[in-house]
């Protein structure tokens, strides 16, 4: 799947986009192929960061002459915040599935950092909607950083 077309269904179709992503990304989790798996974090990822390209062109070019910035950019937090939603449905799956490889637990924490932090710090509210057993399997899963 391609993160411009996904980006393209979400900006015309709304939440049934965020079906979609949840229904692609749990049908590569459930795959035994663990680079399926990791991709499915990494499509998330990118997902977000076209969005947030696609945020500055259109302020940019000026494409939002009929819509004030304000709602270009309510629209594209709306969407990072579905985004979050989705990530924390696959972290579910990782944990229901009992993921045991590194890589994948290594690749979705990368992407939880990546949401809930913003310029540099964390975001508490988003930390705080993570499920604690979540935040145990992380340390379970990645020994390098237990200490």
């Amino acid at each position: 799947w391609s993160a411009q077309i996904i980006l393209d269904s979400f900006l015309h179709e709304g939440p049934k986009a965020f079906q979609m992503i949840v229904s692609i990304t749990s049908e590569m989790l459930e795959s035994p192929d663990s680079p399926a798996a990791l991709h499915a974090f990494d499509l998330l990822f990118n997902l977000s960061v076209h969005i947030n390209l696609w945020d500055e062109a259109s302020l940019l070019d000026g494409e939002s002459e009929n819509v004030s910035n304000a709602s270009v950019l309510s629209e594209i937090q709306q969407i990072q915040d579905n985004l979050f939603g989705v990530l924390r449905e696959m972290l579910f799956v990782l944990y229901a599935k009992d993921y045991a490889d590194e890589k994948i637990w290594a690749a979705a924490l990368d992407c939880l950092l990546f949401w809930i932090s913003h310029e540099g710090y964390i975001v508490k509210e988003k930390l705080f909607s993570i499920d604690p057993k979540l935040i145990v399997a992380f340390i379970e899963n990645l020994p390098n950083i237990s200490g």
